[in-house]
């Protein structure tokens, strides 16, 4: 049994992920599948946000499909009504009927311009571990953010993010360049999250950034520092600093890449994506530039990444692939999004049974080099 997650991984549902941006969520029902299942959200009359499961209790109609009258969700099917906090409050076709029923509701938090949704046990959905994000709605801070489903499992597109190493080849000229992917880099673990931290100096930019900075052609120092937050979170700190800044211009620009990712399916992927920057605030020809810089980039990783879902799909897992140095933060992201997931899945008092006969091969992981090293 291997300690690394993949696609055949069941996917981890005690996690805050990202439902929808918070301007998403009006007066019209809105469906939207997490980790397997359809939710329909919609905001109440007093301005909070409802999600229910969207799938009418009675015969499995969308509840979607129905009709918000108030805060109240008809069924379109049989009338059946619903409050907001899931529970039926009207049967119209068996009215004497005083059985309780509920469509089902979720943990959900409105934070950060996001809406967070818990689609495991409710009993552990603390809100202290919704990771912050404030360059979303901070002042000081412009954004440019979009959406991509992804047709490929979720840790595939996480590996992705933490393989800093592919920018030169799959995205050259727009985000990497030869000398990045060559550039030293370590890796560690602090409190279950996974940093990469690379830093190329007296180069050259991409395009992406050379363009918003106006640093052209100029040798200047890339610090990247990549975060795994969580199974629903990936979040770059991206800094540029010039050791000769021109006069009145910055001698640091930073940028802040956040990716949430949210599962949809066991081989699909919501990723709702946002680009904050400290810098040129209020100049509408870099939200057009990073649109189009990234639109580009995400376009050649969701090919990259169907072309392998496909190809494990009709294959199988028994390939054998190999590991390079530079997959070591994506490695241990996979692994502890495998331990996460046995968690998650053992019956109570099992943990310790389930994981005895992988030891030998978390050891193995652990003789590449330290989590600390280049």
């Amino acid at each position: 049994m291997s300690v690394l997650a993949d696609r055949e991984t069941p996917l981890i549902r005690n996690c805050w992920y990202v439902l929808a941006l918070a301007s998403e969520a009006d007066r019209t029902l809105r469906s939207r599948k997490v980790a397997g299942q359809a939710v329909v959200f919609y905001r109440r009359l007093d301005g909070n946000v409802a999600v229910l499961r969207d799938r009418c209790p009675h015969r499995s109609f969308p509840l979607s499909k129905g009709i918000l009258d108030g805060d109240r969700l008809i069924c379109n099917y049989h009338g059946l009504t619903f409050a907001p906090d899931g529970r039926c409050i009207a049967k119209p076709t068996d009215p004497t009927n005083a059985a309780p029923l509920s469509a089902g509701t979720y943990p959900v938090v409105e934070r950060d311009a996001v809406i967070w949704i818990w689609p495991g046990d409710p009993a552990l959905a603390d809100e202290a571990l919704i990771p912050a994000v404030p360059w979303l709605a901070q002042d000081g801070w412009d954004l440019v953010s979009g959406y991509l489903r992804f047709p490929a499992n979720y840790v595939a597109l996480h590996e992705n993010l933490m393989d800093l190493s592919h920018f030169a080849f799959l995205h050259a000229g727009n985000i990497g360049t030869p000398a990045y992917a060559a550039a030293p880099f370590r890796v560690k673990v602090e409190d279950g999250r996974i940093n990469l931290r690379r830093v190329l100096e007296n180069a050259p930019l991409p395009s992406l950034l050379s363009v918003p900075t106006e640093l052209g052609d100029k040798p200047v120092t890339r610090e990247t520092d990549t975060w795994w937050m969580s199974p629903g979170l990936n979040l770059t700190h991206s800094n540029v600093h010039d050791p000769d800044p021109a006069p009145g211009r910055p001698g640091t620009y930073a940028f802040k890449v956040i990716h949430f990712i949210t599962p949809e399916t066991q081989n699909s992927t919501h990723n709702f994506w946002a680009v904050a920057r400290d810098f040129r605030l209020g100049d509408p020809a870099i939200p057009e530039h990073t649109q189009a810089s990234f639109k580009v980039a995400f376009q050649e990783d969701l090919e990259a990444l169907d072309w392998i879902e496909t190809l494990q799909g009709e294959e199988g897992l028994e390939f054998g692939e190999i590991h390079l140095g530079s997959d070591r933060g994506g490695l241990l992201m996979r692994r502890e999004m495998k331990r996460r997931a046995w968690r998650e899945a053992a019956p109570a008092g099992s943990g310790p049974a389930v994981r005895s006969d992988v030891v030998g091969q978390a050891r193995r992981l652990d003789d590449h080099p330290s989590e600390e090293a280049a």
